[in-house]
């Protein structure tokens, strides 16, 4: 079931179970369960506690068991403004255990994140931490950062990197650690804060793009197109790309992708110009030179008023042209610009 007052991004959240005589809260992405934390045994705890309802303790209210006026065993700590929210285990007043929490990143967003994590006397042990929708699990410093060695998987509508998993220093891979991108790429090796700085890299077929030049089998090809469909919004890969031979470049088939132009392979398409668009043209009546004109007035009758009467004294001069009348895409390269040599 599902546990009030902490604030999860969409594909992350908090699962609570309860049990005979404990709880179990474990982190899930898409409804998959991440990582198992597991209650201390009973004994760590004072024997002898009593239940409270609304005790007033640090700047908040409690709920659950206390023993000696503190909070000891399980329960929910819940702050006078309302915006906080501690669950789980506590000892001598601090958290002990098995223990979620909602934290505040002061950041010009104001968000919520969450944090379930094993605490010993207050102090974080591991944890599962949400971040702005990416979820990670590992070592964390104090303002619940990424710290250590851990893991962070990436939200769903980020269309760059998906996994991150190693050394996190602050927040960001620094030391050894592995990268995995939307589109099959790898980066494994060194990170400086962040940033990749030595290492091995993997490149898949889907993050190949239309006019990359690749070897395979020793032979030079270019791609033809890209490895998803155009046509579609969510550019969901298929695996694969064609090549200048027509053929096609599946993933998981040996290849290098160089860093060459594949003007070696395509020359400028003659139908279009090189601009993958064919011009509709239509013959129209185009007024050149207007006519000169003369007004007068003409008499009908001896007591009738004149009427104007405008005349033109030469005629006007047109000629027909041919002029644009809209736009489709060139049959020859299909609106590439360019054809195979």
């Amino acid at each position: 079931m599902g546990y009030k007052g902490f604030t999860t991004s969409a594909g992350t959240g908090l699962s609570l179970i309860y049990k005979n005589d404990s709880v179990a809260l474990f982190p899930h992405r898409f409804q998959q369960k991440i990582t198992d934390f597991r209650p201390f045994p009973v004994s760590e705890y004072a024997a002898g506690s009593v239940s409270v309802i609304k005790m007033p303790f640090d700047d908040g209210f409690f709920t659950g068991e206390v023993f000696e006026g503190l909070p000891e065993g399980l329960g929910e700590w819940i702050s006078n403004d309302h915006q906080h929210v501690k669950f789980g285990y506590f000892k001598k007043g601090k958290l002990h255990g098995l223990a979620a929490l909602n934290i505040s990143r002061d950041d010009k967003y104001n968000r919520m994140d969450f944090v379930l994590g094993e605490f010993k006397n207050g102090v974080i042990q591991k944890a599962s931490v949400t971040e702005d929708g990416d979820i990670y699990v590992g070592e964390v410093n104090g303002k619940y950062l990424p710290d250590g060695y851990g893991t962070r998987y990436k939200k769903e509508w980020d269309k760059q990197i998906v996994f991150e998993s190693g050394n996190f220093s602050v927040g960001n891979l620094h030391g050894y650690g592995t990268r995995r991108f939307s589109n099959g790429n790898t980066q494994s090796g060194n990170f400086n804060y962040g940033t990749f700085t030595s290492g091995a890299e993997i490149i898949t077929v889907n993050s190949l793009r239309k006019g990359d030049v690749v070897k395979v089998s020793g032979k030079k090809l270019a791609v033809i197109d890209d490895p998803w469909d155009e046509n579609t919004f969510s550019k969901s890969y298929r695996g694969w790309v064609t090549l200048s031979d027509k053929s096609k470049l599946k993933q998981g088939m040996s290849f290098e992708k160089l860093n060459e132009s594949n003007e070696a392979f395509y020359k400028s398409c003659p139908n279009c110009g090189g601009r993958g668009i064919i011009d509709n043209y239509a013959t129209v009546k185009v007024l050149v030179q207007a006519g000169s004109y003369s007004t007068y007035q003409q008499y009908t009758g001896a007591h009738t008023a004149p009427k104007e009467v405008t005349v033109a004294l030469s005629n006007p001069v047109y000629e027909n042209k041919v002029v644009a009348n809209g736009t489709a895409t060139c049959p020859v390269c299909n609106g590439n610009g360019k054809i195979p040599k």
